[in-house]
């Protein structure tokens, strides 16, 4: 706890400086298991529709109504 409090400090952000693990799901169900194992960001992809595939709305909505508020979504 301390150690996390100096490190918030020394970057003057208040902010913890280190990376965030951002996990790319491709549903609601993936969505949570990526919550309950640690991810910090939620991105919501279609690989099947290219590297950047943008999700069905549909599906974007599912994922933002399983994770709720507890991490960030990002959709592309």
């Amino acid at each position: 706890m301390q150690t996390q409090s100096l490190i918030k400090q020394a970057n003057g952000t208040g902010q913890d400086p280190r990376p965030k693990l951002l996990v790319s799901v491709r549903n609601a169900v993936e969505a949570e298991t990526a919550v309950r194992t640690g991810a910090e960001w939620i991105d919501v992809k279609d690989p099947d529709r290219g590297p950047l595939g943008r999700a069905e709305d549909t599906v974007i909505r599912q994922v933002v109504e399983v994770v709720r508020s507890r991490r960030p979504v990002s959709a592309s």
